[in-house]
């Protein structure tokens, strides 16, 4: 799937990303051919509200990148809001990418979606 913000996923992380969060992601049954079977516990993950409240963004390093990640030029950002608000004014195929992301250090979730990382979205998970 390349750089879709749509992944596959198992059934087994599905439950798993189910169970963490209940706004922010969808899910989307799909089977997959595998050696002429139909294997289908398989799961389309659809995320659609990311969790950029979280980035500490003094610390972190974004960058306006081109297709496959090609540095364009870093950008300067504050805070979520800002963020979101360059973000929309950017057109395809440009984006921002984080090539360095540090989170704050008090955040009460234990899922987090970003995008804007390599292959698209991270599911990050923190260990309380």
């Amino acid at each position: 799937m390349g750089n879709s913000i749509q992944k596959m996923i198992s059934n087994q992380l599905k439950e798993i990303l189910q169970a963490e969060t209940n706004d922010g992601l969808q899910f989307f049954k799909m089977s997959v051919l595998y050696k002429n079977i139909e294997l289908d516990n398989y799961w389309l993950a659809n995320p659609f509200k990311f969790d950029y409240e979280y980035v500490d963004y003094e610390k972190s390093h974004i960058e306006l990148a081109a297709v496959g990640n090609q540095k364009i030029r870093d950008i300067q950002v504050s805070n979520s809001a800002e963020f979101e608000e360059i973000n929309l004014k950017i057109k395809p195929p440009e984006r921002l990418y984080f090539s360095k992301i540090v989170f704050k250090p008090s955040i009460s979730k234990r899922l987090l979606l970003i995008r804007g990382v390599t292959g698209g979205v991270g599911f990050m998970f923190r260990v309380l």
